[in-house]
């Protein structure tokens, strides 16, 4: 169990899909819309998640918090960089971002922390002799 806080503090992470595969927006969107329709809703992971419009240096990460068939709601645009006004048949897809990984670091720093605070009761600095089965004697 560990010690303080029960829970560990641990930033939101979201799925992937195998392969990252990409459809198109269904509709052009202004850089406002929190609705964005897609062509393909089965090729980007159920909400909430990520999803990336665009390509290259221009691209824009949007976290969308539901997802209902072709349509991506709730979505925050520019949630890493500026919201853009994209054209219907743009590529979107779920890629890994700088999101992932810097959340996927962050994570582990902070577990790799709390388990360097712990008491993990382990004998240290003193001669320890063992039975025959390798259990520790006493």
């Amino acid at each position: 169990m560990l010690k303080g806080s029960d829970r560990l503090s641990q930033t939101a992470m979201y799925s992937g899909f195998v392969n990252s595969p990409p459809t198109t927006l269904s509709s052009s969107i202004d850089s406002s819309q929190t609705i964005i329709n897609i062509v393909d809703g089965t090729k980007l992971p159920d909400a909430p998640n990520l999803a990336i419009i665009g390509v290259d240096s221009n691209a824009e990460t949007v976290l969308y918090t539901g997802k209902n068939g072709n349509q991506l709601t709730g979505c925050i645009r520019g949630f890493q960089n500026s919201a853009s006004a994209w054209n219907s048949g743009v590529s979107i897809m779920r890629a890994f971002t700088a999101y992932d990984h810097d959340t996927f670091k962050a994570n582990i720093e902070d577990i790799v922390a709390e388990i360097s605070d712990q008491d993990w009761g382990l004998i240290t600095g003193s001669a320890t002799s063992t039975d025959d089965y390798g259990s520790i004697a006493s």
